[in-house]
């Protein structure tokens, strides 16, 4: 048989077949640019988070102190040779962070800086490198990048990077499991993702079961039950191996099921379960363009449901951003501001609007253009530059005046260190415990919080008295320092054992003529520094220690 090569026909032929591309690749314009699009996220996350600046909250320290501890040897405690206690929530981010507590401390905050950005840059690059063909999507990370709580709340030392990172990884898995039955292992690796999330932040377990509602959705629209059934019992598994693992050693350990920071934050008073809060978040995630936005994104649901034309992609983003949506109305406000926790919230909100508008170009045109990038472009940037001005006041705004910052409760912690060489067995009962924990070294802290002291989590709201019992009776702090809700909270006044066993260092009162900051009976000061009187070794002791006091600056109301 003679061969075909240099036959006419044949040459003929080939030269007339269309080429094929590889399969997974897209156009190396479209490659080209999401890279742009994922260069130019990074860019606006940098030069946001550039106005925060060295800026960590306070909280991150917990979580610091906890890290060093363990990489010390110490164990999860919050000081060497403490109880027991899980006074963090984000088990995950922890253990991330240990191994960076060996560095010296000069480095150590723009080591978690650093990190952070890393997880970021890494949420951005997953988002963009699995938008594929849909250059839509790769648009949403610039508008991440521009919302004031993403980038205060992933640089401000918290775990919310990891979370925004497993989020995003989370419902690419589910993406999967809803367009058909994955191969096992996503399934597994999906469990962990879920388990990741509910180990980096409590409200984390609220995603859990997505994936599996995912599959059920693929199950019920086909005759894949069987081995939707088998990817269901494979996600089940890995998650109860990891998440289950860490409740086993977490009762063992610390004694209960729950964080201690649960015990100490969960008050039925505080809690306020109001759907109309979702209004307020998606305002300050979207802006002026929040209701327009919300209204074109409602409409064009409903009509890619009504025309079948939602995409796996949409259904597992829409099922996360109902869920943040719901985990937000659900926990109480938190005090912080900016939406601490309504990170995943803005990921997932950003990414469905280019999603379904990706939907809907594609369903309304049976050949859909291969570069929409000129028309959205010109749309982006319009929309960029009137947004930019509020987004602008609202991060500066932000970095002139942050929410207690670490930095400045260690200089406050470092200066009680100073000021407990004046006494014998030196402690310290106080809030704002992250940097208090970094700075002590011969001070032992005590956590008015409640967050790292099981007895306080119990008490400090719901039994006045054995609270009362525990701090004067059983405690007996060398110091006591208590200012706002945490005075008002503690009403040290109320009762007679703190006048007969502790002497002022320093007052700061409401002004005569104002109301009380409560309606208690007794009020309590806006600052106070205390000194118990045992504690003073001799008699002229106590006017000394109050001459060290200002020297040291503590009369300043550092936090």
């Amino acid at each position: 048989m003679p061969s075909p090569v240099g036959d006419p026909s044949v040459t003929k032929r080939a030269s007339q077949s269309p080429k094929l591309k590889p399969v997974g690749l897209v156009p190396r314009g479209r490659v080209s640019q999401r890279r742009i699009l994922l260069v130019l996220a990074g860019a606006v996350f940098l030069v946001h988070a550039s106005w925060v600046g060295t800026w960590l909250v306070d909280d991150a320290g917990i979580s610091l102190a906890y890290a060093r501890n363990l990489a010390s040897g110490h164990g999860l405690r919050s000081q060497p040779g403490a109880p027991a206690v899980e006074g963090f929530s984000n088990p995950l981010w922890t253990l991330l962070i240990a191994p960076l507590t060996v560095l010296p401390p000069p480095v150590l905050a723009p080591a978690v800086k650093l990190l952070s950005l890393m997880l970021v840059l890494a949420c951005f690059g997953l988002l963009v490198e699995s938008s594929g063909n849909r250059v839509a999507d790769a648009w949403a990370p610039i508008w991440i990048a521009l919302s004031p709580s993403f980038v205060i709340w992933t640089t401000s030392g918290l775990e919310n990077p990891l979370f925004a990172l497993l989020g995003v990884a989370s419902i690419l898995v589910m993406e999967k499991a809803v367009g058909g039955v994955p191969p096992p292992v996503v399934s597994v690796a999906a469990g962990l993702v879920a388990a990741g999330l509910a180990l980096t932040r409590p409200d984390g377990l609220a995603y859990a079961a997505l994936f599996a509602g995912g599959l059920a959705r693929h199950a019920w629209r086909s005759a894949d039950r069987l081995p939707a059934a088998r990817a269901a019992v494979l996600h089940a598994t890995a998650f109860a191996a990891v998440f289950g693992g860490y409740l086993f050693f977490r009762w063992r350990y610390f004694g209960d099921f729950v964080p201690n920071t649960y015990r100490a934050k969960f008050v039925s008073s505080l809690v306020d379960h109001d759907p109309r809060r979702v209004v307020d978040l998606v305002g300050s995630v979207a802006g002026p363009l929040a209701l327009p936005l919300v209204a074109a994104l409602v409409v064009a649901v409903l009509f890619l449901a009504f025309r079948r034309g939602l995409t796996p992609r949409s259904w597992a983003l829409g099922s996360h951003l109902a869920v943040a949506a719901a985990v937000y109305v659900v926990l109480p406000p938190d005090w912080m501001g900016e939406h601490r926790f309504a990170t995943l919230f803005v990921v997932c909100f950003w990414w469905m609007l280019f999603a379904v508008w990706e939907d809907c170009r594609t369903l309304a045109s049976e050949t859909p253009s291969a570069r929409p990038f000129g028309v959205l472009s010109a749309g982006a940037l319009i929309a960029l530059a009137w947004s930019a001005g509020s987004t602008t006041e609202r991060s500066r705004d932000f970095a002139l005046n942050p929410i207690v910052p670490l930095e400045r409760i260690h200089r406050f912690g470092r200066a009680y260190e100073s000021l407990a060489h004046s006494v014998a067995e030196p402690s310290l009962l106080a809030p704002d415990l992250g940097g208090l924990l970094l700075a002590a070294d011969r001070l032992r802290v005590f956590d008015l919080a409640g967050l790292c002291d099981k007895e306080i989590a119990r008490t400090l709201m719901r039994d006045p008295r054995g609270f009362h019992d525990y701090v004067f009776e059983r405690l007996r702090p060398s110091f006591i320092h208590a200012h706002g809700a945490w005075a008002d909270w503690a009403s040290l006044h109320s009762d007679p054992r703190f006048e007969r066993d502790y002497v002022p260092l320093h007052e700061i009162w409401q002004p005569a003529g104002q109301p009380p900051i409560s309606g208690e009976e007794h009020a309590e000061p806006l600052s106070g520094d205390y000194v118990r009187r045992s504690a003073v070794p001799a008699p002229g002791g106590i006017a000394a220690l109050r001459a060290e006091f200002r020297k040291l600056r503590l009369d300043e109301f550092l936090p």
